[in-house]
């Protein structure tokens, strides 16, 4: 399967879904949280409110956005960070009944931050920077599935909501995580599109002050090429194509990936949809 998508369909949501804009949950830190809930399947229902979260990280917070976060009484956080990501910014939830689950995909090796300098320091071009993280969506859908996998499996239970699920920017591992669940669920390719360029609109601000320079990165020399660095910020539809095509290519088509790969049957694709979906 190949996503294709055009201008016009980008906005197109159903009567009676949650509007993207909706699905936000404006809170400064983290700036890219928002619910799945209201995103509409084909067969008419829609996911459940108060479920599922995604969410850039929430590993340090001010006392304001924790106070904040403490009203989705969540359950559990997962986190997609590398071990090392999780090291320099461990969480710090003051809520003690909270589950939160490592779940680690150090596409970029353990030390992230490294292999990003790497490629700034040899690539010239914008268009070398999209390649290069065109091939770690590739590798992350193969290499990591059996992650997603385990993070399918346990939506399973209901003790798994109220959830958030995260990585660092989240919009990469988190972003797939969230396409292959409601592509699962039965969302179109288009929802699912709209769904993960949100968080271009969500970062706009931040991607724009690290762009500019009135923030940096403390880890990053001086001097980078902002046209280098606003695609690493970024998300774009071509990143998620890559996605789906490399399954097609290893797989042959998306159920045979969710059955090969991802350990889903059809029975326990129809509990979670029983456990996220309710009638519109």
């Amino acid at each position: 399967m190949s996503i294709e998508i055009t201008d016009e369909s980008l906005n197109c949501f159903p009567p009676g879904s949650l509007s993207k804009h909706q699905r936000h949950i404006p809170m400064g830190t983290p700036h890219n949280l928002r619910t799945l809930a209201g995103i509409r399947t084909q067969d008419g229902k829609t996911v459940a409110a108060g479920k599922l979260y995604r969410s850039d990280s929430v590993a340090q917070l001010s006392s304001e956005s924790q106070k904040r976060l403490d009203t989705l009484q969540l359950k559990v956080v997962t986190d997609f960070r590398s071990s090392l990501e999780q090291k320099n910014t461990p969480h710090q939830w003051s809520v003690n009944d909270i589950d939160i689950v490592h779940r680690p995909i150090p596409v970029m090796g353990d030390n992230g931050r490294a292999e990003v300098m790497r490629v700034l320091q040899n690539v010239d071009s914008a268009e070398e920077v999209v390649r290069w993280l065109g091939e770690l969506y590739r590798s992350m859908v193969i290499d990591f599935s059996y992650v997603y996998a385990e993070w399918l499996h346990s939506l399973l239970s209901d003790d798994s909501y109220p959830q958030l699920y995260h990585c660092t920017a989240g919009k990469d591992r988190t972003g797939v995580a969230t396409a292959l669940l409601l592509k699962l669920l039965g969302v179109t390719d288009i929802l699912i599109m709209d769904d993960f360029l949100l968080s271009n609109e969500l970062s706009a601000e931040y991607i724009e002050a690290r762009t500019t320079g009135k923030v940096t990165f403390s880890w990053m020399p001086e001097g980078v090429n902002p046209d280098l660095l606003r695609p690493l910020l970024s998300v774009q539809k071509e990143f998620l194509q890559a996605t789906f095509s490399h399954i097609n290519e290893e797989c042959g088509s998306f159920a045979h990936y969710a059955r090969q790969c991802l350990d889903m049957t059809s029975k326990e694709i129809s509990q979670l949809r029983k456990n996220l979906l309710v009638p519109e």
